[in-house]
């Protein structure tokens, strides 16, 4: 079954021999249904693709890339999360990265995305404000640099466990959107002091997750000290000390 939220805000629940019947604008979740199978998505899907707004698959292990095709045809869609569907390859976020998209999740989809997805988003999703690869873990500076270049209304990325990434996109990250509130870097291996001090001349910087940078020094820590809107710094004890003096020396 299916949750569907209507144009007035109610929530509907749905079958797929029911689907068809509901045609209002809104948003579907069938989150978290590991024996839903393209067959009856597709089933619930119908009728309403071209109203549809806002879809999430996360957990839905055994959807291919036949149904996120089918979301071609979906010319509303802002949002969409597939974290989770690892069965997904390139051909999937190709087919649904679109001008309208705004939020798009492809975390633990790892597996079988490549650049090739990341560099189809930066070319067409330029209202991109929200995305998350996390352990997308073929994914390199290349996309990351092609996102920074055409998505400047970023304000959400998660990249963690993203091992193949280096300063140089961080570097680019921060210099072309501007507008990150939240950064998620956990796990980033390669990563040094000099992306986290790009990181920290972000004017809107408020949370940035850094645990398991195993480069980083103090020096990167003095640096976030002076980002005056930052309130959520996810590091280890000793670094979060370090911040705390910092910031209390500077009279932060």
């Amino acid at each position: 079954m299916a949750s569907f939220r209507n144009a007035e805000g109610e929530s509907e629940v749905v079958t797929p021999s029911g689907s068809e019947n509901i045609t209002a604008t809104g948003s579907l979740d069938v989150s978290d249904s590991p024996s839903l199978t393209d067959e009856s998505f597709k089933a619930i899907l119908a009728g309403r693709a071209s109203s549809l707004t806002s879809l999430s698959v996360a957990g839905c292990s055994e959807l291919t890339d036949e149904s996120i095709k089918a979301l071609a045809c979906c010319a509303s869609l802002t949002s969409v999360n597939v974290s989770g569907c690892r069965n997904l390859t390139d051909e999937a976020i190709k087919a649904i990265a679109s001008r309208s998209l705004q939020s798009l999740n492809v975390a633990y989809c790892g597996k079988l995305l490549t650049d090739e997805s990341l560099n189809a988003v930066a070319a067409n999703c330029p209202s991109l404000t929200s995305l998350n690869v996390a352990d997308c873990k073929f994914l390199t500076d290349e996309s990351l640099n092609a996102i920074a270049a055409n998505c400047p209304s970023l304000t959400s990325l998660d990249v963690s466990r993203c091992k193949l990434l280096t300063d140089e996109s961080i570097k680019a990250l921060a210099a072309g959107c501007t507008s990150l509130s939240s950064l998620n870097v956990r796990n980033c291996e390669k990563l040094t002091d000099e992306a986290i001090k790009a990181v920290a001349a972000l004017p809107e910087l408020s949370a940035l997750r850094i645990f398991g940078c195993r480069k980083l020094t103090d020096e990167s820590i003095k640096a976030l000290a002076g980002s005056a809107k930052l309130t959520t710094l996810d590091t280890t004890k000793t670094f979060r000390e370090i911040f705390k003096a910092s910031r209390s020396a500077g009279g932060l």
